[in-house]
């Protein structure tokens, strides 16, 4: 159902995602998701946090479609649709890393990644919605400007700015952030969460926030989980 998930974003429905005793397993060991049970609404920004290994990497992956559940069901609805989570409805999300995927090439395809046909005045948008339009105009070609594989050609707070700017431009209700402050210093990390709230003010998507920084977590999160060998433990309103 690739083309039902493509018309959803394109027309801007709000979508809801359900989680019902999902599960998963890598072959041949134990499983990493046990019965997880979420539902995430349109607009809502959610904190997850748990230990190293609790599951919260596979949930992602798992929205992405990079991996298939061996259990349960993940379910967006919206618009008359309901739709099963699988590759087929990656469209509806976008991902920021913790460890920013900058590739080398140019700003520009660094951006299109997530939509290779983006004209030039939608890339210059997503740079402006991501606080980046700036230091891009000043890199030497702008976005014809070559960046070295990782970033290393930029500082972190601007790797951060560019692979926000690269998920804006995807354009998908829901917004995956994977501990996207850690490394940064304070006064970027900062300005990254302003960014974040924001986006969220602007584009009115739903967040999925893994961060073990409990300020980050009162900062931008409705709702916290907290995730424990593959269980949701607790969940309640954020303080």
């Amino acid at each position: 159902h690739p083309e039902r998930a493509q018309r959803l974003v394109r027309e801007g429905v709000p979508l809801t995602l359900s989680l019902q005793e999902l599960e998963f397993a890598y072959q041949g060991r134990a499983p990493v998701l046990k019965q997880l049970d979420l539902q995430v609404q349109p607009h809502e920004m959610i904190a997850i946090v748990g230990p190293s290994g609790s599951g919260k990497t596979t949930l992602f992956r798992l929205l992405l479609g990079l991996l298939r559940p061996t259990g349960g069901s993940a379910v967006l609805t919206g618009g008359g649709e309901a739709l099963d989570v699988s590759p087929s409805t990656r469209c509806c999300f976008a991902y920021v890393p913790q460890d920013n995927v900058i590739f080398s090439g140019t700003v520009a395809e660094t951006l299109r990644l997530v939509r290779p046909d983006a004209p030039e005045e939608a890339l210059w948008a997503a740079l402006r919605a991501a606080c980046a339009e700036d230091f891009v105009r000043s890199l030497p070609g702008g976005l014809d400007c070559p960046l070295r594989e990782r970033g290393g050609s930029l500082s972190e707070g601007q790797n951060q700015r560019l692979a926000i700017a690269r998920a804006i431009l995807a354009d998908a209700p829901i917004l995956l952030l994977d501990e996207v402050t850690t490394g940064l210093d304070l006064s970027v990390q900062a300005a990254v969460l302003d960014l974040i709230q924001q986006i969220r003010r602007d584009f009115n998507v739903s967040m999925l926030v893994v961060s073990h920084d409990l300020g980050v977590i009162r900062m931008l999160a409705d709702r916290t989980l907290v995730m424990l060998d593959g269980r949701v433990i607790e969940s309640g309103l954020t303080d």
